[in-house]
């Protein structure tokens, strides 16, 4: 092995793949923030905004990871391989992969993150 690369990763926009909570609580099952033992509590303004915020963090992000890094689409974990092994020059990528494909990434160690990836449309 060469030097080890640092391609990126962005989820797909739909939330499926490694990126997601598999089998954790969800705010559905009457956990994590803004729950009680009663259930949800309403959404404040503050939660609103809070939320407003990370959005427009998430897409900023997304605007720089499309600016500074090369789309490979579904090929992302055979071209992450190829920086890993030294078998093309590093450089920064993104694009989708199974939660197999990520597993096995990880596995050898192949260095790669998981993004939100919003869509491009304020809903």
């Amino acid at each position: 092995r060469t030097g080890k690369a640092r391609p990126e990763r962005a989820a797909p926009a739909d939330g499926a793949g490694p990126g997601t909570s598999a089998g954790g609580p969800s705010p559905a099952d009457g956990a994590g923030p803004g729950t009680s033992a009663g259930g949800p509590s309403p959404a404040t303004k503050g939660d609103y905004e809070q939320a407003a915020k990370f959005l427009q963090a998430m897409k900023k992000l997304r605007g720089e990871v499309e600016k500074n890094c090369d789309y490979v689409g579904k090929t992302f974990a055979e071209e992450a391989r190829k920086i890993h092994y030294g078998e093309v020059e590093p450089h920064n990528i993104y694009g989708e992969t199974s939660p197999e494909d990520a597993r096995a990434l990880d596995e050898e160690g192949v260095e790669f993150g998981v993004l939100p990836w919003p869509d491009r449309k304020d809903s």
